[in-house]
């Protein structure tokens, strides 16, 4: 994985350094519309540099915030999308279950994210997806501002904390059977309280992901899209495939699956 994100911040590089090349020139810095995030920026850093302005913004800086959308905005997504069709295909009858109930509510409608509420089975699906997939194992490192306590436990400030998602999504108090893909643990009494209190791969609180209503609403439309169109399996000599850490991330390794267009 190391490599790939070497290889993935060369390219970024490359990118960066022939938008830079075409944004230095004199006509395109005067414009009013940048191209895309890397121009605006890239602007930003020339005119702060013309009008001897300090500023944050340099190219490294840029470089990161590219990487930054590319792993935390797309990857995150595509990855719990991946999983989400694994188990769909190991659990056909899951996978029935919540097309019936696309076709029965939707009847061929392309999905909006405002038929989420009325798709209940599909939700319970992408939440037991995202808590057995459970993608950020320990999330992200965060700092104790003042010191505090906890549950008795002294927290000094400015100390560094590790969330570990582990021990709530695999709880067999919360989460009998923890290891078995069963979407119906949140349609039952205690789902409303699981969804609210227990479940966010999103983490909590003001440090929470920025990114988690677009990534809400992506997961849900393309899911919704997908078991529209077709019928997703595994061949049946194709073991599961193990959880692989990558980059902090849980990431299924590459897999034969068939997705069989449904005939209406």
């Amino acid at each position: 994985m190391a490599k790939q994100s070497t290889e993935l911040q060369e390219f970024i590089c490359r990118h960066v350094k022939t938008r830079l090349d075409i944004c230095l020139e004199d006509n395109y810095l005067g414009g009013d519309r940048p191209f895309c995030l890397a121009d605006a920026c890239i602007r930003k850093i020339h005119l702060d540099s013309l009008n001897g302005n300090s500023s944050s913004f340099d190219v490294d800086n840029l470089i990161q915030i590219i990487l930054e959308l590319l792993y935390a905005g797309t990857e995150s997504t595509a990855i719990t999308l991946e999983w989400m069709l694994i188990y769909l295909a190991i659990n056909p009858h899951c996978q029935e279950r919540a097309r019936n109930e696309i076709d029965l509510v939707l009847d061929g409608a392309f999905p909006s994210f405002a038929d989420r509420e009325r798709l209940p089975y599909l939700e319970a699906v992408i939440l037991e997806s995202q808590r057995l997939t459970n993608l950020k194992p320990f999330s992200l490192l965060h700092q104790s501002s003042i010191d505090t306590v906890v549950e008795g436990l002294q927290i000094p400030a400015n100390t560094i904390m590790v969330p570990n998602m582990t021990s709530v999504f695999y709880d067999t108090k919360l989460f009998p059977n923890p290891e078995e893909f069963r979407p119906e643990r949140f349609l039952e009494d205690r789902g409303a309280h699981l969804r609210k209190a227990v479940l966010n791969p999103f983490f909590i609180g003001a440090r929470s992901c920025l990114g988690e209503n677009l990534a809400r609403m992506e997961i849900f439309l393309f899911i919704t899209a997908m078991l529209q169109h077709f019928w997703f399996s595994i061949p049946e000599d194709t073991p599961p495939p193990p959880m692989v850490e990558m980059n902090g991330s849980t990431c299924p390794p590459p897999i034969k699956m068939i997705a069989s267009q449904r005939q209406y």
